[in-house]
């Protein structure tokens, strides 16, 4: 599913980069670089707004995972393991 790859994704960010909050162009980069082709992201990602903190607007929109989104992120990733 989309929205749990970028989820996935968020978490990367978080964990590998050390980057908490991700703009809307590096994570669209992300999940077209990982094969998930996007019309619009803000669509696909509140499928799962209860684990997203996002502020801004427009194309200046930054998205972070909270602690339910970190928990559910690693419960995704255990499951492809």
């Amino acid at each position: 599913m989309q929205a749990d790859a970028l989820l996935v994704l968020l978490y990367g960010f978080e964990r590998l980069l050390s980057r908490q909050f991700v703009g809307s162009f590096p994570l669209i980069a992300a999940a077209r670089q990982s094969g998930i082709q996007l019309d619009r992201l803000d669509r696909v990602i509140d499928f799962h707004e209860q684990f997203i903190i996002s502020g801004g607007f427009g194309r200046g929109r930054r998205y972070a995972l909270n602690n339910q989104g970190k928990t559910f992120a690693e419960t995704v990733i255990k499951g492809m393991l």
